[in-house]
């Protein structure tokens, strides 16, 4: 059976979701969550004018010094990637803590003048080759809209 999936789009974005996952209230007014049924898995997104000296890197590495203070934390940095495409620059992280079996993977691009992030979170990640490869399709999607990037 072929999954389905919807486009989810704001003004600035617009990434590939599963149909069954519905937004939920998120932590704070800027962003937007949105979460499977059975709560294992999730993801926030949030976009901004750019008006700040911190590159899609430099923010990388503050996320994953957020992650390092999480009390009873063990996370280690699987991956990294920056990739930059004319005026578009997108850099990302992906961290496992094995210990509680928890995954994040954030990423953030800049174009013209916009930031968009995203934060997917596997939080019964047993096998990281499996979160991987059922992430890979929605963290591929995430792009600017046309009109906008």
């Amino acid at each position: 059976m072929t999954p389905a999936y919807n486009v989810v789009t704001s003004e600035i974005w617009r990434v590939l979701l599963p149909s069954d996952w519905k937004q939920k209230e998120a932590s704070n007014d800027k962003s937007v969550y949105f979460e499977a049924p059975d709560e294992t898995k999730g993801v926030y997104f949030i976009s901004w004018r750019v008006d700040e000296a911190m590159s899609p890197k430099d923010r990388c590495d503050r996320d994953f010094q957020l992650l390092q203070r999480m009390e009873g934390s063990a996370w280690a940095i699987v991956n990294r990637w920056v990739r930059e495409d004319g005026d578009l620059v997108v850099a990302g992280i992906d961290c496992l803590d094995e210990k509680k079996t928890y995954r994040i993977i954030c990423q953030t691009m800049i174009q013209g003048g916009w930031a968009a992030r995203f934060s997917f979170h596997d939080y019964a990640c047993s096998n990281y080759e499996e979160s991987r490869a059922w992430f890979k399709p929605f963290i591929e999607s995430f792009a600017f809209n046309e009109e906008e990037g």
